[in-house]
């Protein structure tokens, strides 16, 4: 019986939070990855292409503003993050 609600539950709020904020989470992730001082992104490309960090990571600054504005519009609108798994059908609104 608990098992039939719980199965029916994850179409809740709870759910969709959980997933939205897994999305936004590895969104941020990505970002952290990808930028000074951490950076593990930055020192494999550099290690890929017999590079020094400084001039990968001035390279990569667009991609990193492009990821933080790709970030704040998937906090300002839920429904974009949830665009995937509503069309494979785990999610009905």
């Amino acid at each position: 019986m608990r098992l039939k609600r719980l199965l029916r539950s994850r179409h809740t709020l709870a759910f969709r939070l959980t997933l939205w904020y897994g999305v936004i989470f590895i969104s941020a992730l990505a970002i952290g990855q990808a930028t000074p001082p951490v950076g593990v992104n930055l020192f494999t490309a550099a290690n890929l292409v017999k590079g020094d960090l400084d001039s990968v990571a001035r390279q990569a600054i667009v991609f990193v503003i492009m990821d933080v504005a790709v970030l704040i519009i998937l906090s300002l609108f839920p429904i974009l993050s949830l665009y995937l798994p509503v069309l494979a059908g785990l999610y009905q609104p």
